[in-house]
């Protein structure tokens, strides 16, 4: 086989650069008859015709059945003159052959009609054969031997075999890549007008690939073809009219190309079209268009077509809402090895939606899509490495993922990455780093990165303190109705921050988050609500707002709503549940939920009493440095109450609650120093400490500065400060003060 496929490229470069329009000659007794041999009537003489592409069609009503793909006529013109010895004829028989047009493929009927056709020194011939030997179909894979073919045929002037020379020199699915050498062979092939050659050519000019990048050229060889009625090229003018290259964007003419390519079952041009339906674009929005046109491509096998009509499925649009049936699309896309499938399958079954709930699966199905250099797969995979979810929690791994995903410039990993170096979270801890990785994302549009760019710049950690800054950034991501964003704009404006102040415009902003149901922003509509902050005080919508906010699990609301129930405000009081709010919030580690918890133990409020439970709970709070449960622990110490009696103890807790001026806990330090319990007695710290205290308005601190003037302890005597202490605490109500008052005749 080898000897005879040389002898005839050496016959055909011999001839020379033969014309691929290969003359009728006497054939063998064909391998393969469907009907005795026949004599052919030769074909008339066409008109003139601009390309050899369409001379050859205009010549030859075999050739032009076959350009409009009707292959039964094909097929019944050009098999009697195949089995007369016409060597286009067989050459086309073993196209068709080779192809699957008309019927299935069969390689061994391909291989014996252009055997035929090449003993005649057809060029076209050629091609087939060396296609045949490229992808061993029907014979053993022989790349040298086919490409010795394929050019052969190339050269001999064959724009099948020019074209898909090319190919192999833009893939370098056989031959080392080489574009340039790709787009001089598409070029050959075009100007014999072939228009797969077209649309080959466009592609190259379109993405600058072995030519200069020129939008205007792809859009005139995309033309060429499309006005052949070629799907491809269609598909690809109707996406420069999409996006607006080369000639100004048109959405509607992009939807009426992609239409005719679609008519012809062009996949590309169904999946373009069912996206313009989805996105309104060109069209009037239609789901279940959208629906049909994916469903269509994805019926022959288009990945993209799987996932979108997958996407469909999911979201009930267009389609009723099918978690199975989208399960199903994305498992046939990723078993193409489709990133975007896989990913999506990944997802379906991190969730459990359609699928049974499998995070190990998940993880694998990432990992598959990570291992193609997938930026979402990576991405993906990190997450669940980060989470420990199907795979063991690594930080590291993490990092290393997200890294790899960043560097490809996924927004979604940037912004991932920039958490773990502000947290110091697999990486070391660099702020410059973080604010880097953020406004890489923030560039792209990443409302998450645009937002946490905002914050670094709000707070001066990683770039130079910005407010205005910080109020651009937040700008841009609220802007795409990004909640947190618009929940820092509104505390930008509460704060004052690089804006004027503006509680109202902050009210906006709470409620433009906490209608999308951001639990932060609910919380802050509730304070708001509460407090009389922007807009009139108002309970009943405090305590609905941090009723949203809890019921997702926010501890703040949580400590919140407790406390309305605690009080009986906006709601009927229900010490229980307020208990029961404080529970869940302090179980989270919110210390102020647990200070108010620790109370209700202490008093029996809500709770069977025990004075245990209290001191645990202040002592989580006061671990984490909260004052008040600094200063309430220290008090259990003073008097005995479930923990064992410690004066000492006391005075350390107050003491570290006072550092953070604790009115309360000054006032408590301030009596020990005092009496001498636990310290060593210092009448200078106990004034210090009252009076710290006394200037912040607690009561009792003032009642107690007032005793020190009125005995004159650690003070000069001074009845008048006494009283006007005395007046300051029974202002507020303070029994000892309005006591004292009555003493002194006041």
């Amino acid at each position: 086989m080898r000897t005879s496929y040389q002898a005839v490229i050496l016959s055909v470069l011999l001839l020379g650069q033969a014309s691929a329009q290969t003359d009728s000659a006497t054939a063998p007794a064909p391998i393969i008859q469907s009907a005795p041999p026949q004599t052919a009537a030769s074909p008339t003489t066409p008109p003139a015709a601009s390309t050899p592409f369409q001379a050859r069609a205009a010549a030859d009503p075999g050739v032009a059945a076959y350009n409009r793909a009707d292959y039964a006529a094909a097929l019944a013109a050009f098999t009697p003159r195949a089995q007369a010895g016409d060597a286009a004829a067989q050459f086309y028989l073993g196209r068709m052959a080779m192809m699957g047009q008309g019927g299935k493929e069969d390689y061994a009927q391909a291989k014996t009609w252009c055997q035929q056709a090449a003993d005649q020194h057809s060029p076209d011939a050629l091609y087939c054969l060396g296609r045949l030997l490229l992808y061993g179909l029907g014979t053993d894979k022989d790349a040298v031997q086919g490409n010795a073919l394929m050019k052969a045929a190339a050269e001999g002037g064959s724009y099948y075999g020019q074209d898909f020379l090319g190919y192999q020199y833009e893939t370098g699915e056989s031959l080392d890549q080489n574009a340039v050498q790709a787009a001089a062979w598409y070029q050959k092939a075009s100007d014999q007008g072939y228009p797969t050659a077209f649309v080959d050519l466009a592609r190259l000019y379109e993405h600058g690939d072995g030519v200069r990048q020129d939008f205007s050229r792809a859009l005139a060889l995309y033309r060429q073809a499309a006005d052949q009625n070629d799907a491809e090229g269609q598909t690809g003018l109707g996406y420069l009219y999409e996006s607006g290259q080369g000639v100004k964007q048109d959405s509607a003419q992009a939807a009426e190309w992609y239409r005719r390519a679609a008519d012809q079952g062009d996949a590309q041009g169904q999946l373009r079209l069912g996206y313009l339906y989805e996105s309104g674009q060109g069209v009037k929005q239609d789901f279940a268009q959208a629906a049909e046109w994916y469903r269509r491509a994805a019926d022959q096998g288009d990945t993209q077509g799987q996932v979108s009509l997958g996407v469909l499925y999911e979201n009930g649009q267009g389609v009723k809402q099918d978690y199975a049936q989208a399960a199903s699309l994305y498992h046939q896309a990723a078993d193409q090895g489709y990133a975007r499938g896989l990913n999506y399958l990944g997802d379906l079954y991190r969730a459990g939606l359609g699928v049974p709930k499998d995070a190990t699966r998940a993880a694998e199905l990432y990992r598959k899509a990570a291992d193609q250099g997938d930026p979402r797969g990576q991405t993906n995979l990190g997450l669940m490495y980060e989470n420990g979810q199907g795979v063991a929690q690594d930080d590291l791994q993490a990092a290393n993922l997200y890294r790899k995903a960043a560097e490809r410039g996924d927004s979604t990993a940037q912004v991932y990455l920039g958490d773990f170096f502000r947290g110091g979270i697999g990486v070391k801890q660099d702020a410059k780093q973080a604010a880097e990785w953020y406004r890489l994302a923030a560039e792209q549009g990443d409302a998450r990165g645009q937002d946490r760019l905002g914050q670094l710049y709000s707070d001066g950690v990683g770039v130079g303190q910005d407010y205005k800054q910080a109020l651009s950034w937040y700008q841009k991501a609220a802007d795409q109705t990004y909640a947190p964003a618009q929940f820092d704009l509104g505390l930008t404006y509460a704060n004052g921050e690089g804006v004027p102040r503006d509680l109202k415009r902050a009210v906006t902003f709470y409620r433009l988050a906490a209608n999308q149901g951001y639990a932060r922003a609910q919380n802050a509509l509730g304070n708001a609500y509460y407090f009389g902050d922007g807009v009139a005080t108002d309970n009943a919508q405090a305590y609905a707002w941090y009723k949203k906010a809890a019921d997702q699990g926010y501890s703040r609301a949580q400590n919140a709503l407790g406390y309305l129930y605690e009080s009986g405000q906006g709601t009927k009081k229900d010490v229980a549940q307020a208990a029961g709010l404080y529970r869940k919030a302090a179980d989270q580690g919110y210390a102020v939920a647990q200070v108010n918890l620790g109370d209700l133990y202490r008093s029996g409020s809500g709770v069977a009493r025990n004075a245990g439970q209290a001191a645990a709970w202040y002592r989580r709070a006061a671990d984490q440095g909260n004052a008040r449960g600094q200063d309430s622990l220290g008090t259990l110490y003073e008097r005995g109450e479930g923990v064992a009696k410690d004066l000492k103890q006391a005075a350390a807790w107050y003491r570290k609650a006072a550092a953070q001026e604790n009115a309360a806990a000054q006032t408590h330090l301030g009596q020990l120093y005092q009496s001498g319990r636990g310290v060593t007695k210092d009448l200078k710290q106990a004034l210090a400490l009252y009076q710290k205290a006394a200037a912040q308005n607690y009561a009792p601190a003032q009642t107690s500065l007032g005793l020190l003037y009125k005995t004159g302890t650690g003070v000069a005597k001074s009845l008048s400060q006494a009283t006007s202490w005395f007046r300051k605490a029974a202002a507020q109500g303070d029994a000892a003060a309005q006591a004292e008052l009555k003493k002194l005749g006041n």
